[in-house]
């Protein structure tokens, strides 16, 4: 297994272990979203954004985002989701509300 050690709690990314194809689904909820306008998510690989996973002016509260990629990577490759907005943008980080899933696939 890849292990949850991939995982960087501090800079919130995850460190690719092992160079392949890896399937990414994120599924999450938006927070404090009405306050802020132009609301963007990236999908980054190693700090450059890799796709677009949407941008919305008119998300509100506790809309879901949901976003599934496909991406090779190499050892210590970095993926990370990256979020912002006019006056700030929060999406629920709790295990109940927003899930990333990174499968190795081969």
């Amino acid at each position: 297994t890849l292990g949850k050690s991939a995982f960087d709690t501090t800079e919130h990314h995850f460190t690719v272990p092992k160079a392949g194809t890896y399937l990414n689904i994120l599924s999450g909820m938006s927070a404090n979203a009405n306050a802020y306008t132009n609301k963007n998510i990236q999908f980054q690989l190693n700090g450059s954004q890799y796709a677009h996973v949407f941008y919305d002016s008119n998300l509100s509260n506790h809309d879901n985002i949901n976003f599934t990629s496909v991406v090779t990577c190499a050892v210590n490759d970095t993926l990370r989701f990256k979020h912002s907005a006019n006056g700030g943008f929060a999406v629920y980080l709790s295990a109940s509300y927003t899930y990333w899933w990174i499968i190795y696939i081969g």
